[in-house]
């Protein structure tokens, strides 16, 4: 698996989400079905700053070795996060079948198993 597609994607799909979180928090409670207010809005701002910055990290560490000493703390922070937060969409969506928490638990499994191969098989020595 080349690890360079899967940190690009990753970022991809982070920088999306933090940005719309970022800059849409009031469309996003909506979409939730959240009722707006300061808290619910600087909560979702904040997240989605979470998101732009590790996307930014995922983007500039792409032309890396994934699984390596360097770059275990970046992979295995990636692992922790996709899985937990695909086992936590999981969980909703078995409860509650929202197109988007479908889409978000679809990628969040796809990435979390990403990272747990790049971070269980080390980088492959180039002939």
């Amino acid at each position: 698996m080349n690890s360079k597609i899967v940190l690009m994607s990753s970022s991809l799909f982070q920088f999306v989400i933090g940005t719309l979180l970022t800059f849409l928090p009031e469309e996003s409670n909506s979409v939730l079905h959240i009722e707006p207010n300061e808290w619910s809005t600087i909560v979702f701002q904040l997240l989605g700053a979470l998101y732009v910055g590790s996307a930014v990290n995922n983007w500039m560490a792409k032309g890396a070795r994934m699984g390596g000493i360097y770059q275990r703390p970046l992979c295995m922070g990636n692992f922790a996060h996709f899985l937990i937060g695909g086992m936590a969409l999981i969980k909703l969506v078995t409860t509650n079948q929202h197109w988007l928490l479908l889409v978000l638990s679809i990628g969040y499994t796809i990435f979390g198993l990403s990272f747990a191969y790049l971070f269980m098989n080390h980088p492959k020595e180039v002939q």
